[in-house]
């Protein structure tokens, strides 16, 4: 592990010593986190002594190993669960003024909806109230993200050896006759939404239902969310696609503004 210069020595040593014991199957002898930590013999000792008794670090006394400590990773979930919960809490609040404004102008349910490893996660909806369409989601329902305008449009913002991974492993399930089943059809679908800029479902989660989404993406241009307008396939047609998806990416361009 490469030190690095600039910081306070003894918060790189811990960070490192850490990062050693995490990124390591087994637990570690002390010789072999000095190794894997760049660090000086002479404060090695100290060091995991102190991440033990902050309760960091588990030291197995018959072997002189360490590992990260049970009650230590659980805090740290806990805490990485409140940041990410926290978060979907803003991007909610920002997003949901302006889904109320674009369900109001084109008249369509708008939703809102994450990506939770293989299932697309809706966060928020807006129903419309000029033409309501009955539909079996509902905030906080998970669904094969393959089937959903919404997942898809996550997917094209993938990188392409993320989006591999993803495809290798994903479950295809059939929602609809017209749902797309295959990592190729997926993949052709993508490269569609790439060109045209935004992601169509085109009654493959629901029979006589249209979609149309696009992605929120951070400052870095990695996706965080999708924003989506859903009708009945007739009333999409009679919109008009484009118009439909040019609205949607429209609102989606400005979500991503306002949480970068």
């Amino acid at each position: 592990m490469e030190a690095k210069t600039g910081g306070v020595k003894s918060a790189q040593r811990t960070v490192r010593v850490i990062a050693a014991v995490l990124e390591s199957d087994e637990p570690m002898s002390m010789s072999e986190i000095v190794r894997r930590g760049d660090l000086p013999k002479s404060s090695a000792h100290a060091l995991l002594g102190t991440l033990e008794s902050e309760g960091v670090l588990e030291r197995h006394p018959k072997l002189e190993t360490y590992s990260i400590s049970a009650p230590w990773i659980e805090s740290l979930a806990e805490g990485i669960e409140r940041a990410r919960t926290g978060a979907t809490r803003d991007l909610r609040d920002k997003a949901h003024p302006l889904m109320v404004d674009l369900s109001r102008r084109i008249g369509m349910i708008c939703n809102l909806g994450v990506l939770n490893g293989h299932s697309m996660v809706y966060i928020d909806k807006v129903d419309a109230s000029e033409r309501p369409v009955r539909l079996s989601t509902a905030i906080g329902a998970a669904v094969p993200a393959h089937a959903t305008a919404l997942g898809k449009a996550l997917l094209a913002k993938m990188d392409p050896d993320e989006l591999s991974d993803w495809l290798d492993h994903h479950h295809f399930e059939a929602l609809t006759h017209e749902t797309l089943m295959t990592p190729a059809a997926v993949r052709k679908d993508i490269e569609e939404t790439v060109a045209r800029g935004y992601a169509m479902e085109r009654e493959e989660f629901h029979v006589g239902i249209t979609c149309i989404a696009a992605a929120v993406t951070d400052h870095r241009d990695r996706p965080v969310a999708a924003v989506s307008l859903t009708s009945l396939t007739g009333v999409v047609e009679s919109t008009g696609a484009d118009v439909v998806g040019n609205a949607v990416c429209d609102v989606a361009n400005e979500l991503s503004e306002r949480i970068s």
